[in-house]
């Protein structure tokens, strides 16, 4: 909706509930008045403040807009309640009867649907714009006629978009948007009709690429009134006459079944992370091979280098989307190079590498590499010219087996380069049948020597790719603009054009991959924060907001109480908002995490309940909240009960199961008792030894850091000896007057 409002100055949603469809248009193109109305006062309240909080200027005023605005209705911000407005976005409430005035200034009863669009497209200026959301049911619905009747015979519609089911939070039906304008626009003698709810099929878990597709079609026909060039299942401009006498402008009833889908997409050879690769970082010296499962458990003794595993992780997720690498950030603090590379030989370079399994999560609206292989990113480091900074040396991008190096443009730290030679080999990957999915109809061998060819007239000797966030993204605008001025008398000059687009945009879809694996990450280090009784709203944690994320959530709110009492805490977890809507102007939000004790009924802060609940607090609100994620998590059995710590054990086994949450668990631990819970649901058969990992952390004489992964049998028995034994200290202590 606020891709399609255009520009408009004057913007207003009539309906705006939270504003998350008011901030939406506005952030999208800046406007000088800015309005919402609801009929709520609390919400209206809220809605201020959310825009306060994200920098949105614009007033919201509390009434019934179909009743039209009192008198005098202002604020500071916005002045004087406009008459007319140039953008208007609504999501009114659908299927709603609502009492008007008819011709006789009688009330009656109508449909509120085509009412409010009537109303709506009376308050638009001249050449104002409205983007509307209303129930299918109302394109086609007797009821509702006469108003579609009027606006196309006007000339009013300008288009009406079919969206797929549950495009609406809680409700599964059907939606269109309808996009009218004001009456001193050109009559629209066409009116385009989009079947967006077969194009974004498929667009669950992030990929919008059927989204986009549809704004793109909507976009250029607003633009130009042009006819569209697609097949005509997606999108086709039907005469104003032929939509009459019924009005029908239900999309699915006058375009061409969408074609079949294809094939679905092949099962990927793993799930999140796979494996985390290092070499030089502090205290491990060598390259190693740390295996990466769905539930994996780092042990060792103190200063063995357990937390190098860790922090390699999350120096990955803190600097992914910056350009620079960020050493020092919300999920670690690791000081200067030095400080980081082994030995503090800043003359050293270091290796942080990880592989990780395709997911429909974690796609690229760019490309899709093929999801049966596993997807590598590997980062050479280096000291800065200061000696502090940390320099990206090398990025090296693989799908599978096949690997592209992109390297540092040694004069612009913004590009990376790869040699005319290279990049042809990256051309004939990306054009040959594995390389995409759905795999490429018509692979080509040929693509590789064409673009080496025309580098080499050129006289181009290396391409150079832009920086998203960290990685490689696509061809550089400057060395395409050069390939075209150099080669501009070729036969066929935009050929070598196109292919160094398509395999610049494989590279840079496994970046995008990878940024989006790392973004799911969250992290709590072995020291969580000690309870508080009224805690401000936070989006700096590297974790979940705890009192907020409660307060925001009702069902995981559930879940997580649910989950704190299979521990054997008796307390029913909540969370409560303790400051009016008045002082959260000024203020902003306060919450408390509440706890109501079983036994007694009596409610109190975490505070009061000892340490070590708020400390497997956020641990529980961790996994039982997230979703395809990757949790990690130092010291998990901090303060807790040896019972407890197995039955924590239980809680994270249920969490990265795959037909449940499905997230991927990194633990950190040195608690005996967790370990064997886990070794007893292997036995058991609740959980799969080839989903967990045991990576044991020791040093050599020389004080480097020795990782080892201990394997495990389906009777949940160490196919590897423990070094030293298994727990030891123990054994020791009992028996160790009789050894």
């Amino acid at each position: 909706m606020a891709a399609l409002v255009g520009p408009g100055q004057r913007l207003l949603d009539p309906a705006c509930g939270l504003g998350g469809t008011l901030i939406a248009a506005e952030r999208k193109h800046p406007r000088n008045v800015v309005w919402g109305v609801d009929i709520d006062d609390d919400i209206a309240s809220l809605t201020v403040m959310r825009m306060a909080l994200l920098g949105v200027h614009g007033s919201v005023a509390t009434f019934d807009f179909l009743e039209g605005a009192p008198a005098g209705t202002n604020t500071v911000i916005s002045g004087d309640f406009p008459e007319e407005w140039d953008a208007i976005v609504a999501e009114p409430p659908m299927g709603t009867k609502v009492r008007a005035l008819d011709s006789s200034l009688r009330p009656r009863t109508v449909d509120g649907d085509a009412h409010w669009l009537s109303v709506i497209a009376g308050a638009l200026a001249p050449a104002g714009r409205a983007v509307v959301l209303l129930p299918a049911s109302f394109s086609s619905r007797g009821s509702s006629r006469h108003v579609r009747a009027e606006l196309l015979v006007d000339g009013r519609v300008e288009a009406v978009i079919a969206l797929p089911s549950r495009s609406v939070l809680n409700t599964s039906i059907q939606t269109h948007l309808w996009v009218v304008t004001g009456k001193g626009t050109p009559p629209r003698e066409k009116v385009l009709l989009v079947n967006g709810a077969a194009a974004m099929v498929g667009d669950e878990g992030g990929n919008d690429s059927g989204l986009n597709r549809v704004i793109s079609v909507c976009n250029d026909w607003l633009e130009t009134h042009e006819d569209p060039t697609d097949d005509g299942w997606l999108a086709r401009a039907f005469p104003v006459v032929d939509l009459l006498p019924d009005a029908d402008t239900n999309p699915t009833r006058h375009l061409v079944p969408p074609p079949k889908r294809e094939k679905p997409r092949p099962e990927s050879p793993g799930h999140l992370f796979t494996e985390l690769r290092i070499a030089g970082f502090k205290s491990i010296d060598r390259a190693t091979r740390v295996p990466l499962r769905p539930l994996t458990l780092v042990y060792g003794k103190n200063s063995s280098g357990k937390s190098s595993i860790l922090q390699s992780l999350l120096l990955l997720r803190q600097s992914v989307s910056h350009e620079s690498v960020r050493p020092n950030g919300e999920f670690t603090q690791l000081g200067a190079y030095a400080g980081m590379v082994h030995g503090q030989d800043e003359h050293r370079d270091m290796q942080i590498g990880v592989s990780f399994a395709s997911g429909g999560l974690l796609d690229s609206p760019i490309a899709l590499p093929n999801p049966e292989d596993i997807r590598s990113l590997d980062l050479t480091l280096g000291s800065d010219i200061d000696g502090r900074g940390i320099r990206v040396i090398r990025a090296l991008l693989s799908l599978g087996k096949v690997s592209f190096a992109w390297d540092q443009d040694d004069g612009d730290d913004s590009r990376f380069v790869m040699s005319a030679d290279d990049i042809a080999r990256v051309v004939d990957f990306a054009y040959s049948a594995e390389a995409v999915y759905p795999p490429r109809p018509t692979p080509s061998d040929q693509q590789g020597k064409r673009v080496r060819a025309a580098l080499r007239s050129a006289g181009i000797d290396q391409v150079r790719a832009s920086k998203d966030g960290l990685l490689p993204g696509s061809v550089s605008v400057d060395t395409l603009d050069e390939l075209s001025f150099r080669t501009a008398d070729a036969t066929r000059p935009r050929l070598a054009d196109a292919a160094l687009r398509t395999a610049t945009g494989l590279t840079h879809a496994i970046s995008v991959e990878t940024k989006n694996i790392l973004g799911r990450m969250s992290y709590l280090g072995p020291l969580r924060q000690a309870p508080e009784r009224i805690s401000a709203r936070s989006s700096a944690a590297a974790g979940l907001d705890v009192p907020f994320f409660l307060l925001d959530n009702t069902s995981e709110r559930q879940q997580a109480s649910e989950y704190l009492q299979r521990l054997g805490v008796q307390y029913e977890l909540d969370a409560i908002l303790v400051s009016d809507h008045y002082d959260r102007r000024i203020l902003g939000d306060a919450a408390a995490v509440v706890l109501t004790d079983k036994r007694s009924g009596v409610r109190l802060s975490p505070a009061d309940v000892g340490f070590g609940i708020s400390q497997v607090l956020p641990i529980v609100v961790e996994l039982s909240a997230r979703t395809n994620s990757v949790i990690i998590v130092e010291q998990p059995e901090i303060h807790l009960h040896p019972a407890m710590q197995a039955d924590l054990a239980d809680l994270v086994v249920e969490s990265i199961q795959p037909g449940g949450r499905a997230n991927q668990v990194v633990l950190e631990t040195h608690s005996e008792n967790l370990m064997l819970r886990v070794q007893r649901r292997i036995r058991e058969g609740i959980l799969d030894a080839g989903d967990v990992a045991v990576i044991y952390v020791d040093q050599d004489p020389e004080g480097r850091a020795v990782v080892r992964e201990l394997r495990i049998d389906e009777a949940g028995e160490f196919i590897d000896e423990w070094p030293n034994g298994f727990f030891v200290e123990r054994f020791d202590e009992v028996f160790g007057d009789l050894a």
